[in-house]
C-alpha cells in the first residue's frame, strides 16, 4: 500500500513516474523515451528498486520500533506475572533474553 502511494513503476501512467520520465529525457536532452541512449526500462527498475527500497526500509523501522515498545511492555508486566516473570528469567539465565 505504502509502495503505490509513492510510486508504481509497473503503471506507465503513475504521476510519479509521469514526472521521472519528463526529468529524465530532460537530462538526456531528448523528447522520446524511444531516443534515450541508455535503456528506459533499466532506468524505471532502477527508479523503482529505489522506491521500493525506501519504503521497505521505513516500514521495517515502523515495525521494529513498535517491536521494542511491546517488548518494554512485556518486560513491565513480567514482575506481576508468574509465567512471564519465569519466561523472562530463563532468558536472562540462559543469555538469550535481547533486553
Amino acid at each position: 500500500q505504502e509502495i503505490a502511494k509513492v510510486g508504481d513503476s509497473h503503471n506507465p501512467d503513475d504521476p510519479h513516474f509521469t514526472e521521472f520520465r519528463e526529468r529524465v529525457l530532460a537530462e538526456y536532452g531528448v523528447s522520446r523515451v524511444e531516443d534515450l541512449p541508455v535503456n528506459w526500462r533499466g532506468i524505471v527498475m532502477q527508479e523503482g528498486e529505489r522506491i521500493t527500497s525506501e519504503v521497505f526500509t521505513q516500514q521495517y523501522e515502523n515495525v521494529m520500533q513498535i517491536a521494542e515498545q511491546q517488548n518494554q511492555l512485556v518486560s513491565y508486566v513480567a514482575w506481576f506475572s508468574p509465567y512471564l516473570l519465569a519466561n523472562k528469567l530463563s532468558s536472562i539465565f540462559a543469555a538469550t533474553n535481547a533486553g
